[in-house]
């Protein structure tokens, strides 16, 4: 169900990628606490939701999802160094711990991975619905306890928003009902339910992939975070 369906999937990267540097260059350049800053945080609510939808679109339209998951593993490890410097440098602005200690492609890892097992467990055992429920449940709990143990970026949350997103794939005002549950119950303070927006973006997506640019979208998270990290060892 769509309404009005004009963006695409270039569109939603686009709108991804600019919430999320807005979001990063908030916590490495603007005083913490100021308006300034509280506004640039709750524009970065919206990349994540955007992000797990584009993960389970290419679940869905990946013709290797063996590759797909090689991919996101590569980049999270190479991710990993820039992001602990914007982890250290919060740290030290916001004046306490953040308990999260792997970047999101991490989290995105793990929810593919979960989406890939249970899919494959939903199409072997759909004729024994208690024991295939049964694993499905044991699958999201190894899935998002991973996440949780890792300290990846959004943790369970994180994991349980990639796997509403796969579950309700093609029924997107369920998808929204269930994404604000999942906001409501397991993200902390007022600036995350600003997420929604990022849900509520997904309503108006057409289907289509629209320019294609794979490979720098790859790019573009560790990229970011190093010409940003760059720029905060020159400047500050």
């Amino acid at each position: 169900m769509t309404i009005n369906s004009k963006l695409n999937g270039f569109n939603l990267k686009l709108i991804a990628c600019i919430t999320m540097v807005i979001d990063h260059f908030a916590v490495l350049f603007l005083d913490f606490g100021s308006k300034a800053y509280m506004f640039s945080r709750i524009i970065g609510r919206i990349s994540f939701p955007l992000f797990a939808f584009l993960l389970i679109e290419g679940f869905f339209h990946s013709s290797n999802l063996k590759k797909y998951i090689i991919r996101l593993a590569v980049l999270a490890i190479i991710s990993e160094p820039f992001f602990d410097y914007i982890l250290i440098r919060a740290q030290l602005k916001e004046n306490f711990t953040l308990w999260y200690a792997q970047n999101v492609v991490f989290t995105l890892l793990i929810g593919l991975v979960t989406v890939c097992i249970y899919d494959t467990i939903v199409r072997r055992f759909h004729s024994q619905p208690i024991l295939c429920n049964l694993y499905c449940v044991l699958i999201l709990l190894c899935g998002t306890m991973t996440s949780f143990f890792l300290r990846t970026d959004y943790s369970v949350y994180g994991v349980l928003l990639i796997f509403i997103m796969y579950l309700f794939h093609k029924n997107r005002l369920w998808m929204m009902i269930a994404c604000a549950a999942a906001i409501l119950l397991f993200e902390v303070g007022i600036i995350q339910l600003f997420g929604m927006i990022g849900v509520f973006l997904i309503w108006f997506y057409n289907g289509e992939e629209g320019k294609k640019i794979q490979r720098v979208f790859y790019l573009f998270y560790p990229l970011h975070i190093a010409v940003l990290g760059t720029l905060h060892m020159l400047i500050k």
